[in-house]
């Protein structure tokens, strides 16, 4: 039984930090996120954190798996915790590296801006004097 319990804990928390390295990843490479599913995150590190502060049963992180993806989204409207995940989303980002600036990506740049073609913009012409 100890060993079903250690095992539950343990894939638990690789879950919940594949959870962060899958954040980083987007943010690094789309650039988008849904916030929502950082409070989620957050509440179930939490949870983690309650079942080993208190000793309980590692199993309970089965359900509250899915209770703190249930009430990660209706968190989002409390103002410490939208402050919060934003705070963690900023910290994610810092820590994503840039990609490098090739100079093929330059160049790229350069030839697209040469081809543009400018348009002028054209006033309509007065016809009337309206309703004045």
């Amino acid at each position: 039984m100890e060993l079903a319990k250690n095992i539950t804990l343990v894939i638990a928390i690789l879950w919940a930090l594949l959870q962060i390295f899958s954040i980083r990843y987007s943010l690094s490479n789309t650039g988008g996120v849904f916030p929502a599913s950082i409070s989620s995150l957050l509440l179930y590190f939490v949870s983690i954190a309650v079942v080993l502060g208190f000793h309980l049963s590692p199993f309970h992180l089965i359900w509250l798996a899915i209770v703190s993806l249930v009430l990660g989204f209706p968190l989002m409207i409390f103002p410490p915790v939208y402050s919060l995940c934003i705070a963690f989303l900023g910290l994610l980002a810092i820590t994503t590296s840039l990609p490098d600036n090739d100079d093929n990506d330059i160049e790229a740049t350069i030839d697209v801006k040469a081809t543009e073609v400018k348009t002028k913009w054209i006033k309509p012409e007065k016809k009337g004097k309206g309703f004045a």
